[in-house]
């Protein structure tokens, strides 16, 4: 299996994750600061009507920032829920389906082929029951055969006059049933 990417490794790693988080809350703190700085600085005497409506707008923002992040981690959250029975159902509709088939095959059913989608997890052991399937029915279909030569050739033998015939028959029932 090839190593993984460094970006992959790198984020599975507890140090990069803190320094992600304090990079971001480092990011966050600056843009706030730079947005202060900007507002609270004096503005001339036509700005004063403007700086007066930013100010009054800026109680107003702080639920509306909340509302916006509440709403995207619920969309994140659904999304990722969609994503996580989109996933899920790749492997237990197969697995479903192999089971009902085990199941069958433990009580003695031998159903048809099971038929997967290219893209379903288990694949591979679908085919390797399908194999298994037909080759038991292969075997019973050959014990089926044998078993109607052996009673062909019992009537043969039980209705058979000529001892020559029950001799022929009898031989035929010996080499049926070894």
């Amino acid at each position: 299996m090839a190593p993984d990417p460094k970006t992959v490794a790198r984020t599975h790693s507890v140090s990069f994750l803190v320094k992600a988080a304090f990079l971001s809350a480092l990011a966050a703190a600056l843009g706030l600061g730079a947005l202060r700085w900007i507002l609270d600085r004096p503005l001339g005497p036509e700005y004063g009507e403007a700086h007066h409506a930013i100010r009054s707008l800026l109680p107003l923002v702080g639920p509306a920032v909340v509302f916006c992040g509440v709403s995207v981690l619920l969309v994140g959250a659904v999304s990722l829920l969609i994503l996580g029975v989109l996933a899920s159902h790749k492997v237990a509709g197969p697995l479903f389906r192999l089971q009902r088939v085990a199941g069958f095959v433990e009580r003695g059913i031998l159903p048809g082929p099971i038929h997967l989608r290219a893209t379903d997890q288990g694949t591979a052991l679908a085919e390797a029951l399908n194999v298994f399937v037909d080759r038991w029915k292969a075997v019973l279909r050959a014990e089926t055969d044998r078993m109607e030569r052996v009673e062909e050739a019992w009537d043969r033998w039980s209705h058979a006059r000529d001892p020559k015939d029950r001799e022929k028959a009898l031989e035929e029932l010996r080499r049926l049933a070894g």
